[in-house]
């Protein structure tokens, strides 16, 4: 927690999957006040539409226990689509994002949840 699963339409080199996540994972820390050691970021390759066309999209889905709400959700949409831009030739137009806040007793790690 925080988990940031981003799907593509692109195919990316390895270097740039892994300097996507990389910088996803530390914009998140920034912006949200998690530490690195428990923010996980997945990164799938996908096929999309949007628009009526083919051209690159992606969808990001954020989720966390507490710490998300609008001021944190605008400025991790601003990073996010700044980096999906960057790193995957996405513009941020054909990106949807989506937030969600998950209850501690709902995440299970290292053998227990988040339950506080």
């Amino acid at each position: 927690m925080p988990m940031v699963d981003i799907r593509v339409s692109t195919e990316l080199s390895e270097k740039d999957e892994k300097t996507l996540c990389s910088n996803a994972s530390k914009v998140v820390s920034e912006i949200t006040g998690k530490g690195q050691k428990y923010i996980l970021v997945l990164l799938d390759h996908c096929s999309g539409w949007m628009d009526g066309n083919d051209d690159p999209v992606a969808f990001v889905d954020v989720r966390g226990i507490g710490g998300l709400h609008d001021t944190v959700n605008v400025s991790l949409t601003d990073a996010l689509c700044k980096l999906l831009q960057e790193h995957a030739g996405i513009s941020p137009e054909r990106v949807y994002l989506n937030f969600a806040n998950i209850k501690g007793y709902n995440w299970g790690w290292n053998h227990k949840t988040f339950r506080r």
